[in-house]
């Protein structure tokens, strides 16, 4: 009687292990191509500012933003390899603060830069449909 309790727990045990396994799995490999062409800010951006349309509009505004993302790649790899050079700054055994502070000071003006262009890219979006669809988008309570 005792095996068989031992043995039926296993069993459970096993099964909600690989429940777990394919879910996690899954998810990743989900993730990985539906996020593929996509950017967390300006789909952030983008639903934002579209929450109060109804889904053929957001659909639209979307795949707008989706076509600014080579842009926003590119003015995003400036970033990324500031942040490099940051690195680099920071694991010198004595970092040169005038150099960090110099590459601060241009991060944070490119970080500007691709705000601004992601924001004029949203509003252009949504300035482009037609007068109907935008009337929604006023503050709904």
């Amino acid at each position: 009687m005792k095996y068989r309790r031992t043995l039926l727990a296993i069993l459970a045990v096993s099964l909600v292990a690989n429940a777990f396994f394919i879910g996690y799995l899954g998810s990743q490999f989900y993730g990985r191509h539906a996020g593929e062409n996509k950017s967390r800010y300006l789909s952030a951006v983008g639903m934002r500012l579209t929450k109060n349309l109804d889904a053929s509009a957001r659909k639209q505004v979307m795949s707008r933003l989706d076509e600014a993302l080579p842009q926003y790649r590119a003015l995003s790899e400036g970033r990324r390899e500031a942040y490099a050079k940051l690195r680099d700054l920071l694991a010198a055994p004595q970092p040169d603060r005038a150099a960090i502070e110099a590459l601060l000071a241009d991060m944070r003006q490119k970080s500007a830069v691709l705000q601004v262009r992601v924001m004029n890219w949203a509003v252009d979006a949504v300035a482009d449909l037609p007068a109907e669809q935008r009337r929604s988008l006023g503050n709904k309570q």
